[in-house]
């Protein structure tokens, strides 16, 4: 035992001293991408533990973590990455393998953020982020960086979805797809009323059904409203 606790830690301080430099980005939302990231940097232990169920951790998310323990995923979103790293050896030993995961390949609806722009948006939030950082934290900040570069309220999705903003925070992939759509034709129809035209003709200009419109992420839709905005003015 002792042995093994002395291996350990000689893994853990093998695994900070030969890490790569912490990337920059985040890929989210944190609930349906990876739990571990370079961005958020590791103590010795947790990144010790990491490093030794190297292959689960490359691509569990939170996602696989909380169905296979049946765990409410608000409640979850709350803890830190140490103590999210302990819930995912609990799943593993309660079944859960890499051959289930649900997003060994990233999600369609993932999107890219600089650790920076959450920072700016969120005084919770200082660099380097660090594994002792609640993850619902990380959620909020990614949705005040959305706010302001779509022109919407969390707390309209909340109305319209009947729920709390907490709980938007730690939605799974269904639920982020619905926040996706809300936000999407919410600008989709900013565009009709500004230029005063259907959503329809917008979806044909860009060579689209007015449902493939409807349902484009969100790196989608700012590629519509930063390159494409032309096409929808000269309509």
């Amino acid at each position: 035992m002792l042995r093994n606790k002395y291996f350990l830690i000689f893994l853990a301080i093998f695994y900070s001293n030969c890490e790569s430099a912490s990337n920059t980005t985040l890929q989210l939302p944190i609930t349906i991408n990876p739990l571990v990231q370079d961005s958020i940097q590791r103590d010795d232990l947790t990144g010790g533990l990491i490093y030794v169920h190297g292959t689960f951790f490359e691509n569990v998310t939170f996602n696989d973590i909380v169905k296979n323990l049946n765990y409410k995923p608000s409640h979850q979103l709350k803890k830190n990455l140490q103590s999210l790293v302990v819930l995912g050896l609990a799943a593993q030993a309660n079944g859960l393998t890499v051959e289930q995961f649900e997003f060994i390949q990233a999600s369609k609806w993932t999107i890219i953020i600089s650790v920076e722009e959450l920072a700016n948006v969120s005084n919770n939030i200082t660099l380097p982020l660090n594994d002792k950082m609640p993850l619902i934290i990380i959620q909020e900040a990614m949705f005040r960086v959305l706010e302001k570069k779509f022109n919407f309220k969390t707390e309209e999705i909340a109305e319209r979805l009947n729920t709390t903003k907490e709980e938007i925070y730690a939605f799974l992939e269904p639920g982020w797809i619905k926040v996706v759509n809300f936000i999407t034709q919410k600008n989709i129809l900013a565009l009709s009323t500004n230029y005063t035209i259907p959503p329809f003709y917008i979806a044909e200009a860009l060579n689209m059904s007015l449902s493939e419109l409807y349902n484009s992420t969100l790196p989608q839709l700012e590629d519509i409203l930063v390159n494409k905005i032309d096409i929808i003015k000269g309509l």
